[in-house]
């Protein structure tokens, strides 16, 4: 089960019930405490979930991108105006979610084996915790 967090710019956590939970106590801690802001409602997930979701959608994007040039030779060779603007537009949206998922970086694992390390997104802070 992944939970749900409130963190602030420090990349301190606390423990929340839900999502409307930690996003509820994200807006207070916010009125609260301006200066440790911004607060986000996150999950978080241990290191290896991720470098394996991550792994997953890797594959997957390369995978479409052996598709490509056959998508491109019949968007080149319609004769159809919708079917070759679809393709087109396939193509697009191929190629971008291609870029986003080479982007992204594998999580390191901490140098003791039972934290994991976690960078949050918000703050770039890198986060400890016990699995």
């Amino acid at each position: 089960m992944i939970h749900w967090y409130m963190v602030n710019k420090g990349g301190m956590a606390t423990l929340c019930a839900d999502r409307a939970d930690a996003e509820h106590e994200a807006r207070d801690a916010d009125a609260a405490w301006p200066r440790m802001g911004p607060h986000r409602a996150v999950q978080l997930v241990e290191a290896d979930e991720l470098a394996s979701a991550i792994g997953t959608r890797r594959v997957l994007c390369d995978l479409l991108g052996e598709c490509l040039p056959l998508l491109k030779v019949d968007a080149q060779f319609s004769t159809d105006y919708e079917g070759k603007e679809a393709i087109e537009a396939l193509i697009a949206r191929i190629e971008s979610a291609r870029s986003a998922v080479q982007a992204e970086e594998l999580p390191q694992r901490g140098g003791n084996n039972r934290f994991v390390t976690w960078a949050c997104p918000v703050c770039c802070a890198s986060v400890e915790r016990t699995p």
